[in-house]
């Protein structure tokens, strides 16, 4: 049986050479923080050398500006460049030490005059986004704007080969990711919501329902992209994410696989940073259930009362 294709193979033909080159930059480096990883390395630890890496990689390949960790601001690299990245090197760093890391990124053209001009606009300007989730099995999810694709990296080649060419988010999973601990935090509809699938078949939802969380956002995409349900990061939250180096990229990822990404009720890819370190909500997911979500928004007190009522418009 041939080999599937490279990362090189599918990008033919579906980017510029420029941005291309510059996936396939960010891939070569990933490959390399997942073989330091393998090593047993920390990802808190490698951060840093992650950042670095993926810095190099971009040197010489049109980038004119990067924006990385909030802490480093907007980096210049070529001023005749022709794009802009957006990455966070590894998330979930600051989490238990089982819960894998990932790489999120995001392409888009070099806007005229100041470099905060490149990212401070709608997700709708992105030209590519995707995520390198670490772990026994290294993975890519990419989009350029045409689906989302699958890679898997090929160890003893170093290369990504394609696995899935066109993910498409399975609908009528009853699964939901959200972190419990910080209930207390959430808005109201967002109480109500857990309560209801928390209630499980004896509860208005009649259904059962499981809930799961990693605290890794390249871990819960990849989850929700493969096996579907609700990623849930509402607002009030005490960590919530950046706009631009998390929400953006995957709500990119997940509506081109046929999923939404909203604040919990308005879309994340219309909406756009004021500054690089605003943060969001982010909520995504099938279809259906991200409307649902934004459904329990406009939910009045007398419908969400007393706890097990009839709320037959919001049953899957």
């Amino acid at each position: 049986m041939a080999p599937a294709p490279t990362l090189t193979d599918y990008l033919a033909g579906r980017t510029t050479p420029e941005s291309g080159a510059v996936i396939l930059g960010l891939a070569a480096a990933a490959a390399e923080t997942a073989t330091r990883l393998a090593g047993f390395a920390s990802a808190a630890a490698l951060e840093a050398e992650a950042d670095a890496g993926l810095k190099a990689r971009l040197a010489g390949l049109g980038v004119r500006c990067l924006a990385s960790r909030p802490q480093d601001g907007i980096s210049e690299i070529d001023p005749e460049g022709s794009l802009a990245v957006a990455l966070d090197p590894l998330d979930a760093t600051e989490i238990e030490t089982n819960t894998p890391p990932g790489t999120l990124f995001s392409l888009y053209p070099a806007a005229p005059g100041a470099a905060a001009a490149s990212f401070l606009r709608p997700g709708t300007d992105q030209i590519g986004a995707g995520y390198i989730l670490y772990g026994p099995r290294t993975t890519l999810a990419l989009t350029t704007g045409q689906g989302t694709a699958l890679f898997i990296l090929d160890r003893e080649t170093g290369a990504f080969r394609l696995h899935d060419p066109e993910l498409r988010i399975p609908t009528g999973t009853a699964e939901f990711a959200i972190n419990a601990a910080e209930y207390r935090h959430w808005e109201r509809p967002v109480q109500r919501l857990f309560d209801d699938c928390l209630a499980g078949a004896d509860g208005p939802r009649e259904q059962d329902f499981d809930l799961r969380w990693t605290g890794s956002l390249a871990a819960e995409a990849q989850r929700i992209l493969t096996r579907g349900g609700v990623y849930l990061a509402p607002r009030g939250a005490p960590a919530p994410l950046r706009l631009i180096h998390h929400c953006h990229p995957v709500a990119m990822l997940i509506e081109q696989a046929g999923g939404q990404a909203t604040d919990g009720q308005v879309r994340l890819l219309d909406q756009a940073a004021a500054a690089l370190d605003t943060t969001s909500p982010l909520v995504f997911g099938a279809p259906g259930m991200v409307a649902r979500v934004a459904a329990y928004h406009d939910l009045p007190d007398s419908e969400a009362s007393p706890l097990f009522g009839r709320r037959g418009l919001f049953r899957l």
